[in-house]
């Protein structure tokens, strides 16, 4: 288990995948309509749920709105690429794309730099989901803040993992995909990780 990995032990993310699990029942993965507000009505502020559309086309179809307010989102459809640093990017994509096509679950953790200076370091617990018995795989995530600092130089718009992103994949019932860890880290800033 790497450090990552630890993470999923503890609360509020082993509870987060109890209820994953919960909505999944016996079925390979659950739909988009088992994820219901008995089961998840505690992370709904900071869940988000989207789709592949293709290579670094990751749109959010519904977004939390604890969610909303960090990113400073109208309500039009974001897509998860645009708001990463492109230093992230290619990683990213070999990151998400096994995720959604084994389907696997994962754990990300990376820096957010905000426009006012704040710089903050989140943990999200992506799972697997179906939109309907048989039809294409969705991912939810559910984030939370783990640590915030503020900095002078802010590049003047919201950015994932310029400072800091890793990853890893975890397998939600299907296995998980060879993937070089390494291949999933990114530390610019050794000083945040």
């Amino acid at each position: 288990m790497t450090k990552l990995e630890d993470r999923l032990t503890r609360r509020p993310l082993s509870d987060f995948k109890a209820a994953w699990e919960e909505a999944r029942g016996e079925k390979p993965l659950p739909t988009r309509a088992d994820i219901s507000l008995r089961l998840f009505a505690k992370f709904v502020p900071n869940m988000t749920a989207f789709i592949r559309n293709g290579v670094m086309d990751y749109p959010h179809t519904q977004m939390g709105e604890d969610m909303r307010a960090r990113l400073d989102l109208d309500g039009s459809q974001l897509n998860l690429f645009d708001i990463l640093h492109p230093d992230v990017r290619e990683q990213s994509e070999l990151y998400w794309s096994n995720l959604f096509l084994q389907p696997c679950g994962g754990l990300q953790e990376y820096s957010v730099e905000y426009p006012n200076g704040a710089l903050r370091r989140l943990v999200s617990l992506t799972l697997p989901l179906v939109r309907k018995e048989g039809g294409p795989v969705m991912a939810v995530s559910y984030s939370m803040i783990i640590a915030e600092r503020f900095q002078a130089n802010s590049c003047g718009k919201v950015m994932l993992g310029e400072h800091y992103a890793a990853a890893c994949l975890l397998d939600a019932g299907f296995g998980v995909p060879d993937v070089d860890p390494g291949k999933l880290l990114y530390a610019s800033d050794p000083m945040f990780a």
